[in-house]
């Protein structure tokens, strides 16, 4: 199927070339330790990912990125959201927010990362990362564009770093949704993109790293203490009967 070729949110932090960067962590993330984002060389876009670059016009900068690492290499960091601690709001129950995950979706599956590339959007102000992900198994599928295990699908997303022609880089990084990595195992809750029968993934609480039969969220936001302790298939049983709970309202299909 999909190959990759290789070669409005307020964006703090910028890194230039001989200041030492920190590596964001909020505060309850459940990651192992990770290395920085992997390094893209800027090449020409597809017509695929001609078509994913319109999905990040909302993030279009009065300066493009080509512009700003005159200077030096540039890292924007992306501060995780604030999220609401109401006291009277109910317990947080994993099931219920794992099936709300899947109400939303339009597809839901376990992916192997086999490459990832990073591009510039046309304006050239903004980064997302393609990713070759090989479906292993698929918990919902879409009727639309519907996958197999052994498939090969682009999955989208925000963020990235990208060596320019000009020999600088640019990173536009995420505390609040960890990069995804080639060679990981991820479970995706994911919206379809029609334009390019791939699909996007906009948030870190829409997917999950599976490693040494455990699994880490990719996001701050509390997912309850559940999640610390579950093994994989525990997880994924829990992934299964949630797509199989039924919704009151299922979402369109994708961005259109």
């Amino acid at each position: 199927m999909t190959k990759l070729l290789v070669g409005a949110i307020a964006l703090a932090v910028i890194v230039t070339v001989g200041m030492a960067q920190k590596k964001s962590s909020p505060k309850g993330l459940t990651t192992p330790p990770q290395a920085t984002e992997e390094v893209s060389h800027e090449g020409v876009k597809t017509p695929e990912q001609v078509e994913h670059s319109k999905l990040y016009k909302e993030f279009k900068k009065s300066k493009s990125l080509r512009e700003l690492t005159s200077a030096g290499d540039v890292r924007f960091l992306q501060p995780p959201p604030l999220y609401g601690g109401d006291p009277l709001a109910p317990p947080f129950v994993l099931a219920d927010f794992l099936r709300k995950s899947a109400c939303d979706s339009d597809a839901v599956l376990v992916g192997r990362i086999k490459e990832k590339a990073a591009f510039l959007t046309d304006d050239e102000s903004f980064i997302f990362s393609d990713h070759a992900v090989a479906v292993e198994e698929v918990f919902q599928a879409n009727p639309a564009a519907r996958l197999e295990p052994g498939d090969l699908v682009t999955v989208t997303r925000p963020g990235g770093k990208i060596r320019l022609k000009n020999g600088r880089t640019a990173e536009i990084a995420y505390a609040d949704f960890e990069p995804f990595r080639a060679g990981e195992r991820y479970v995706f809750f994911l919206r379809y993109v029609p334009s390019t029968r791939g699909y996007q993934v906009k948030e870190g609480a829409r997917a999950f790293l599976l490693r040494d039969d455990r699994v880490f969220k990719r996001t701050g936001q509390h997912l309850g203490a559940q999640l610390d302790t579950m093994d994989e298939s525990s997880f994924l049983n829990e992934v299964r009967h949630s797509v199989g709970g039924g919704c009151a309202e299922k979402g369109g299909q994708g961005n259109e």
